[in-house]
């Protein structure tokens, strides 16, 4: 090989690149017959279909004094089986030709999938209809469900990071806000199959569900086979009753923290406050300051000075949500006892700082790029483009959305990061939620604010 051959190589570093450019292949969008929305993408690569269903729907609209009955609702349609065959039926079908049907819950939405091979789809789709139209939810299956549950609320306190989730947002929203409900063992025992009927009566229909598909299929053959089998049940579109909301611009008022004790030599630490509501127009520059604070795990100005330069916490990090109602804005971490007082302090520090000064342009640069290289992978399959779209108008998102996502982080300017970071960060304000043992921290918890311990019992 010639010795000049590789005269054109250049240090990483001088490289140029292009930017990334997110454009996703066309979603078709339509209504069936039956009232629910379908988003289709043929892809024929491979012989496989990936299905999922979105229901208007949560546990946020479950009874306050049945917390439970809509996860149990979504576990029971699939673990209880339907009214033509069990469950263990269900499971010996679809385990023979390689094929799931699974259902779920969340806090503002139901939902239910299915992938399998494209010869075994009008099988599998007519087992998930089935069980979304017909679950038997089996009086034996549901005493086995609740004990689960049971059991889980019992190991509540295993995890301490999960303590102060929990604490962190009972703080900000209150015992009974659906963002912070914690099932109780008392409610999960009074709830009845007649529960589960009726919450699957109300909410489970094709005009109160959006449908994605993507796979080896033609449009015409698919939406035939939909329409079959989303037709013929259902009860149309809901009422959907008014879900409990944090009274406009609640903030507290002075700095507090929550205390959890538990007889560990580390402690595990969230610092936060309400955040900001969905489709709120700073959503993009918090996103860059977010990442620059402490949601990239290795360049993050936390990252950086807690756990690299001052090495006080074996992981550190920031997020925020945008939940129907304000979301959250916090940094967790976890530290030694004896580093507790310095982590919190730094942490605060940290969050004052951004508040104070634009970023640099280099920090500025490094956060758009990460925030653009990142999303563009997250849809890196057709089954993740048309449920991502899906999700987008379930969740009131503009069109064009993810289109024009990667164009508005790049257009954040230090100016913006830091006109949101004042709009929306308060240090001062802060809830401060600790999870440890107090006989060794390194600061008395007063310090930094009046001090409210956490009760961690469970009541049967």
């Amino acid at each position: 090989m010639a010795a000049g051959a590789f005269a054109w190589a250049r240090p990483p570093r001088e490289l140029k690149f292009s930017q990334l450019k997110f454009v996703p292949p066309a979603v078709q969008k339509m209504v069936l017959k039956s009232g629910a929305t379908v988003f289709l993408l043929p892809d024929h690569e491979l012989p496989l279909i990936n299905l999922t269903v979105a229901v208007k729907t949560g546990s946020m609209f479950e009874p306050s004094d049945k917390a439970g009955a809509a996860n149990m609702t979504a576990a029971l349609m699939r673990g209880g089986g339907t009214e033509l065959r069990s469950r263990e039926a269900i499971d010996e079908e679809l385990e023979f030709i390689g094929a799931s049907a699974e259902t779920g819950m969340d806090i503002e939405s139901a939902n239910a999938s299915l992938n399998c091979l494209t010869k075994d789809f009008s099988k599998t789709l007519g087992i998930l209809a089935e069980i979304l139209s017909r679950p038997a939810f089996d009086p034996q299956k549901l005493e086995l469900e609740k004990a689960r549950q049971i059991e889980g609320i019992r190991r509540r306190n295993d995890e301490p990071f999960q303590i102060a989730r929990r604490e962190f947002r009972k703080a900000i929203y209150g015992p009974t806000h659906p963002l912070s409900r914690v099932l109780e063992i008392s409610s999960v025992k009074v709830i009845s199959r007649e529960d589960l009927q009726a919450f699957h009566k109300k909410y489970y229909s094709p005009a109160n569900m959006m449908i994605a598909v993507s796979g080896d299929f033609e449009t015409a053959d698919m939406v035939n086979q939909l329409e079959s089998a989303f037709s013929g049940w259902g009860n149309g579109v809901p009422v959907l009753p008014k879900a409990e909301t944090v009274p406009e611009g609640q903030v507290p008022g002075t700095r507090h923290v929550v205390y959890a004790e538990k007889s560990l030599n580390q402690c595990s630490v969230i610092v936060g406050h309400l955040g900001i509501k969905r489709h709120n127009p700073d959503r993009f520059a918090l996103e860059v300051m977010n990442d620059i604070l402490g949601g990239n795990a290795f360049s993050s100005r936390l990252y950086k000075e807690v756990r690299s330069r001052l090495g006080l916490a074996y992981w550190v990090g920031s997020n925020f949500s945008e939940p129907y109602d304000y979301g959250v804005m916090a940094s967790g971490s976890q530290t030694k006892s004896g580093t507790v007082g310095l982590t919190v302090k730094t942490v605060l520090s940290e969050m004052e700082k951004i508040t104070k000064g634009e970023v640099s342009p280099a920090e500025l640069q490094l956060a758009k790029d990460s925030i653009v290289n990142s999303f563009v992978f997250r849809y890196n399959s057709p089954h993740a483009i048309v449920s991502q779209t899906m999700s987008m108008a379930y969740y009131g998102f503009a069109p064009d959305y993810l289109e024009t996502y990667t164009q508005k982080i790049n257009q954040v300017s230090a100016a913006d990061v830091l006109a949101a970071a004042k709009k929306i960060l308060h240090p001062e304000k802060m809830s401060i939620i600790i999870v440890g043992n107090k006989k060794d921290f390194d600061e008395k918890l007063e310090n930094f604010g009046a001090v409210t311990n956490a009760d961690l019992s469970i009541k049967e």
